[in-house]
């Protein structure tokens, strides 16, 4: 996220982007360069020559201005094809194994991913459709499914993969803008190699991942919940709440 005042900009937060105040737009290219992998990048703008620094807000005095202008200041999609139909532990069940199947091919087609065949640990909803499982107001666009692997020391897991895959004919519809190459919603799979220490649960050491937030992709996942979808046993627990900023805006991709 930035924020500006007036002739000057600073990151206030993106995976650890933080300089001190520096010259507007002085590290913009670099600062996107940073956000490739993610579709949109929000960049919320706040001036106080425009906007006073604080204001009365949802009958509150003395509260951040929430912001008026700025690129991109959502990072929810404008798609009017969303459902809001609930999302069950049945549903995550049938993610899970999606991403399962889908993690297995890899492994065995993929001589690079092999030494990750048994090293899985945890599979978490994460993104909008995240969100919408626990407080059901954002709608599904697709489905974000993260697979977190005990990291093999100088052998990270591809974090540049993604598979593709459709949940099928279901309640949640058809998404027109994926196009007639899906029949139900996307389902994207992903993977992450992550630091797990013995003394911590594959649930706490991807808690820590996002709470240190020390790349741009664990600090975007934090913006939003994340639930277990597997192992079974911890199916549906919601083990991240999602990080608000203090202007209520969220930014994680746009699932």
């Amino acid at each position: 996220m930035l924020r500006a005042w007036g002739n000057s900009t600073e990151v206030v937060q993106l995976g650890g982007f933080e300089p001190p105040i520096v010259p507007q737009a002085k590290h913009l290219s670099r600062f996107m360069r940073a956000c490739s992998d993610f579709a949109l990048v929000a960049f919320v703008f706040r001036c106080e020559q425009y906007w006073p620094a604080t204001a009365k807000l949802e009958g509150r005095q003395d509260q951040p201005s929430p912001p008026r202008f700025g690129i991109g200041a959502s990072f929810m999609s404008k798609s009017p094809h969303r459902s809001f139909t609930r999302i069950t532990r049945n549903d995550l069940a049938r993610l899970a194994r999606i991403a399962l199947d889908d993690f297995s091919d890899l492994c065995r087609r993929q001589k690079y991913s092999r030494r990750y065949a048994d090293r899985l640990q945890l599979i978490c909803l994460c993104q909008g459709a995240a969100r919408h499982y626990v407080h059901g107001d954002r709608g599904v666009q697709d489905f974000d499914l993260w697979g977190f692997f005990e990291e093999v020391r100088g052998h990270p897991f591809p974090s540049r993969r993604s598979g593709k895959h459709d949940f099928g004919p279901s309640k949640f519809g058809h998404n027109p803008d994926d196009g007639d190459a899906f029949k139900g919603r996307r389902v994207d799979v992903i993977g992450r190699s992550i630091s797990m220490p013995k003394n911590e649960t594959p649930i706490e050491a991807v808690q820590s991942y996002l709470r240190d937030a020390a790349t741009v992709s664990a600090s975007l996942l934090a913006e939003r919940p994340v639930i277990v979808v597997w192992p079974r046993k911890n199916c549906g627990r919601v083990i991240w709440d999602g990080v608000i900023s203090p202007y209520g805006l969220t930014a994680c991709g746009t699932g």
